[in-house]
């Protein structure tokens, strides 16, 4: 039906045409139909060749695409959404057009004379970049030039690299040309990438016998590098912008390769010592590889090291952080076969400037300046050899730890230095419990770093505040560390880390003196300690009220270390230790012994020898003790060691006698100590400054006694006092801080206790180390409760009132003055009062200041108990005994007369 109306249509159109017309029309017509039918025929034949020929290629190569299509007036194939992935390379192409001509669809090989890519993304994996080495070129790399070498010239608009699995670099209006010149096939790329400008210009050709030749050059300007790279090491190498040039060519098929350029790195966020500061680094290479070899010659300016990391032996438990290297690295190696893996030498002459090592918990160290001498290194073997080393401007401080944390330096390296030069180096060393760092002056020196892992150093250093020399060998890989070490006048401030912590010590103290030693250091996994001779001299430590110093201190060091503190000979001359002046008070609770910290302390003092010490309450001047010897023998945990003390307290003669155990974790003692007729004055101050009168006549006898008890723990004595002829200073004294403590003033306690010559007092004293462990606090609450005690038992029985002095046997008189001897006529009446007293009469003599209009203060007492202690001597030398002569505490009571001096006056007992 549709043929007859076609028909009916043809002829309609064709009847008003002549005859002739009408059969060449229909001729026409006839042939047209038969070409179209023909094209459509041949369109269906090529498209389904051209499915197969692609789709075959694409499948034999590893590839895919979503659809392929070929325009037959046009001579184009369309392929879209085309992928491809083999050995480590990915490509994605969102549209290709390949201009092929028709004979060649019908041929077996096809020939494309132009290519077209748009929307082009490749990533090539560390397999891709590995196999560029090889023996050979891959296959599938060889395939891919071959598939190019189909085309003589190929364009891509716009594509977007990622190389070794780094951040994608997007190449925006970027162009590829390939075009081909007989057997020469010419290349050229450009683009924006990554904010920076890159150009690529290079060829291939095959020869006769089908080697492929390769040769390429690369410029850049401001390109990131580090995301082109997945590897951490080659991020950190190469870090900022870079500009460069880099010519490379090789012949694939023989795996021989030639490269050679320039490179500039801008790092604005290069680290040096302490700072962020711009950097610029330069390299400049030439390399070769053949199918198992590789070499390269590279120079350096300033490169960053950060990429080496990886590579660097690690140094005292730290690795290495950052740094630069300008100089030569000439370098060779193969690449892996089979089962041989890849090796690799170098050899470096240059510099390492502001080198960084760093690790958690540990101070980090600064090496400013590492000038190397031809430095050998094998890889994998980690064998380094360095003929000559320069260290300078480095700033380290080792932590003095008894662990092996930090004794990994050069793990598995080995490692020979033949001679190291030490320029400008900061040392410190802190110990393990101290929060600050023990600086050395700036040393210099020489050493070696031996075969068998040995560093030996020998370092000094002199400044105003001493001198130091240091003799060391260490064995890194074991971590151990001996060391000798010779200083002299250097300040005791330096030395405040390695110091022990003292009694009582809060905070840091004020320290001076000057100090000269000869010690031996050993250091070690789970050991460090010191031994050898310390010599200290002006001494000073003050701090929160105390002051602690010395002439000269002398310590003998057997074993110094954190477990162990162990001293053969403690000497110390000319030592003062000076307390806080504190008004009488209610002692407050004393915090209990704790067993387990006194025990970790672990002293051991084989000899203890304090000559010449003073102990002085509130100032310097007001000394409570003078003259104090201290001996003691075999002072550790577990042996009750004799101890001895002999001093002047008052004037006169302290002994303490006995044997303790102070380093046990519950002390061991048995102790006596013994005062005779001592002058109270030392109290003065300590009464003034509590509200209470001052004792201005009297001799003090003491007796104390005090052992351990049972339970162990327990501990208990008695200490007895007696003043005689005691006189307290008259007046009113509202704020008398024993009216506080006792509810009694001190005039109604001597008056209670006080017999016609005397009042004696006796105190039971008592506790345990775990709650009430001995301190002058504890003693003082005792005898608190104790004088409190005797006073209620006195008034309940009346007490007896004290005795008067009647008239004086005789009376003499000495003006003041600041001679440093009595005169000629003090002395002949002193000699005849003396003279004066019968042969059974043994009276008291009493030395009673006269002040004349002279202004009571502190220079005018001063020159009264001058004038009495020359008195006091002399009578002394006359056969009269101390306990029968009292000076009298000059007070304004005691002006009388024009003239200030001294009455001697006499009394029979």
């Amino acid at each position: 039906m549709a043929d007859r109306i076609s028909l009916q249509m043809l002829r309609s159109v064709l009847a008003p045409l002549p005859a002739a017309a009408r059969h060449y029309m229909t001729a026409v017509i006839a042939v047209g139909l038969i070409l179209m039918a023909l094209h459509f025929g041949l369109q269906a034949h090529v498209q389904q060749q051209v499915r197969q020929l692609v789709g075959q290629w694409l499948s034999e190569a590893g590839g895919e695409a979503g659809e392929i299509r070929y325009r037959l007036l046009r001579g184009v194939i369309t392929v879209k959404d085309a992928q491809l992935s083999r050995g480590g390379m990915t490509l994605h192409v969102d549209r290709a057009y390949l201009h092929a001509p028709l004979s060649t669809l019908l041929s077996e090989r096809l020939s494309v004379s132009r290519v077209l890519l748009r929307g082009l993304e490749i990533e090539l994996g560390n397999e891709f970049s590995r196999d560029l080495f090889q023996a050979r070129a891959p296959q599938h790399v060889q395939d891919a030039f071959d598939i190019l070498e189909m085309a003589r010239r190929i364009q891509v608009d716009g594509f977007n690299i990622r190389i070794l699995g780094g951040q994608p670099l997007e190449v925006i209006g970027g162009r590829i040309l390939l075009a081909q010149d007989e057997k020469l096939y010419r290349v050229q790329l450009q683009g924006f990438m990554a904010g920076g400008q890159m150009e690529m210009s290079g060829n291939w050709q095959r020869d006769d016998a089908g080697a492929l030749q390769v040769k390429s050059a690369w410029k850049w300007r401001n390109v990131p590098l580090e995301p082109l790279f997945a590897q951490q090491s080659m991020q950190a190498w190469l870090q900022g912008a870079s500009d460069g040039e880099l010519s490379w060519q090789g012949d694939w098929t023989n795996g021989s390769h030639e490269a050679s350029g320039r490179l500039s790195l801008f790092n604005p966020a290069a680290r040096g010592f302490g700072e962020v500061s711009a950097q610029t680094s330069e390299v400049g290479f030439e390399a070769k590889a053949s199918h198992d070899r590789w070499e390269a010659d590279v120079q350096c300016a300033a490169l960053p090291l950060n990429g080496a990391a990886a590579y660097a032996p690690v140094l005292n438990g730290r690795q290495l952080a950052s740094g630069s290297y300008s100089g030569s690295i000439q370098a060779a190696g193969s690449t892996e076969q089979g089962n041989e893996p890849a090796g690799w030498r170098a050899e470096i002459q240059g510099e390492l400037v502001n080198v960084v090592y760093r690790a958690p918990n540990l101070p980090s160290w600064h090496l400013g300046r590492i000038a190397l001498t031809t430095a050998k290194i094998r890889m994998p073997a980690r064998q380094l050899h360095v003929e000559k080393v320069l260290i300078a401007d480095s700033n380290v401080v080792f932590l003095l730890a008894a662990s092996g944390a930090e004794t990994n330096s050069f793990s598995n390296w080995q490692a020979r230095i033949s001679h190291i030069d030490v320029q400008g180096l900061n040392l410190g060393l802190q110990p393990a419990e101290a929060a600050d760092v023990m600086r050395f002056p700036v040393l210099q020196g020489r050493g070696e770093f031996r075969k068998g892992g040995t560093l030996a150093v020998a370092l000094n250093g002199q400044e105003e505040a001493g001198q130091w020399r240091i003799k060391a060998e260490a064995v890194p890989v074991q971590g151990t560390l001996t060391a000798d070490v010779a200083a002299k006048g250097v300040p005791l401030v330096r030395l405040r880390p390695l110091l022990p912590e003292w009694p009582g010590m809060q905070g840091e103290p004020e320290l001076a003196g000057k100090v000269d030693m000869n010690i031996k250091l050993y250091a070690g996994p789970d050991k460090l300690f010191m031994r050898g001779q310390v010599k200290a001299v002006n001494v000073s430590i003050a701090q929160a009220g105390t002051h602690l110093s010395a002439d000269r201190v002398l310590i003998d060091i057997r074993r110094l270390g954190l477990q162990k503190r162990h001293i053969a000979h403690l000497q110390a001359d000319g030592w003062r230790y000076q307390a806080a002046l504190l008004p009488m008070a209610v002692p407050g609770p004393v915090p209990p012994v704790d067993p387990v910290s006194r025990k970790a302390k672990n002293w051991r003092i084989d000899r203890l020898a304090l000559n010449r010490g003073t102990l002085s309450i509130g100032s310097e001047d007001e000394a409570w003790l003078r003259g104090i010897k201290i001996r003691g023998q075999g002072l550790y945990a577990g042996n009750n060691a004799p101890v001895s003390m002999q001093a002047f307290l008052g004037e006169a003669p302290l002994s303490l006698e006995g044997a303790m155990d102070t380093f046990a974790p519950i002390p061991r003692f048995n102790i006596r100590a013994s005062l005779r007729h001592a002058l109270p004055f030392f109290l003065g101050d300590w009464f003034s400054i509590s509200g209470a009168p001052r004792i201005i006549r009297g001799r003090l006898n003491a007796d104390f006694r005090l052992e351990s008890g049972k339970p162990a723990g327990q501990y208990q004595g008695v200490l007895y006092l007696g003043l005689y002829h005691g006189q307290l200073a008259d007046g009113a004294f509202p704020d008398d801080a024993m009216l506080k403590l006792t509810g009694y003033s001190t005039h109604t306690i001597f008056e209670r206790l006080q017999t016609p010559t005397r009042w004696r007092l006796k105190a039971p004293i008592a506790g345990d180390w775990q709650n009430t462990p001995l301190s002058p606090g504890h003693i003082g609450s005792q005898l608190l409760a104790s004088i409190k005690s005797q006073v209620e038992k006195k008034a309940s029985a009346g007490g007896r009132p004290p005795a008067k002095e009647g008239e004086p046997l005789s009376v003499a008189h000495v003006r003041l003055h600041d001679r440093k001897r009595l005169t000629h006529n003090e002395r002949t009446r002193l000699k005849d009062m003396v003279a004066s007293f019968g042969v059974d009469q043994k009276p008291i003599i009493e030395l009673l200041p006269q002040l004349g209009n002279e202004q009571l203060d502190a220079v005018l007492v001063r020159r009264v108990r001058h004038i009495q202690k020359l008195i006091k001597a002399y009578l002394r030398k006359q056969g009269i005994p101390r306990s029968r002569i009292f000076p009298v505490w000059p007070q304004e009571q005691h002006r009388t007369g024009t003239v200030g001096g001294i009455t001697i006056r006499a009394f029979s007992l």
